[in-house]
C-alpha cells in the first residue's frame, strides 16, 4: 500500500471498506479474509502477488494455531525442555544465586566460564 504510494482512507475508499476495517487490519487487530487479500492487492495493482500472500496467510494461521497448541497449558515446558526446543533448554551454565527478598535462586548478571 505504501509501495503504492495510498494512504489509509484511499485504500479503504478503492476496496470499498470503512476505515475501520483499514484501520484494524493494518494494526493487525483484525486478520485479512482471502478477499480482503485479493481486493488489497487489486487496489495497490498488484494483483499477480494475491495468491503468494493469501499462501502466506494461510501458513502464518496454522502456525498461529500451533503455536497456541502447545503455550496452552503454558510456557514452562518449552523453557525446561531438555531436547533443546525450548529457550535455556539443557543450559546448565547459568549460576544461580538465592536472591534474599525474594527467596528464590534467581540468575546472576554474568557467566563463568
Amino acid at each position: 500500500m505504501r509501495d503504492a504510494g495510498m494512504k489509509d482512507g484511499e485504500l479503504s475508499a478503492r476496496c470499498g471498506w470503512h476505515a475501520a476495517k483499514t484501520s484494524r487490519i493494518l494494526n493487525a487487530k483484525a486478520a485479512p479474509t482471502n478477499a480482503d487479500i485479493r481486493a488489497w492487492c487489486r487496489a495497490c495493482g498488484a494483483d499477480d502477488q494475491a495468491d503468494e500472500l493469501i499462501a502466506s496467510n494461510r501458513a502464518a494461521d496454522s502456525l498461529y494455531v500451533e503455536w497456541r497448541r502447545l503455550t496452552r497449558t503454558g510456557l514452562r515446558h518449552a523453557q525446561t525442555d531438555p531436547s533443546g526446543a525450548g529457550r535455556g533448554a539443557g543450559r546448565t551454565d547459568i549460576p544461580l544465586q538465592r536472591h534474599p527478598l525474594v527467596g528464590e535462586e534467581l540468575p546472576t548478571d554474568r557467566v563463568d566460564r
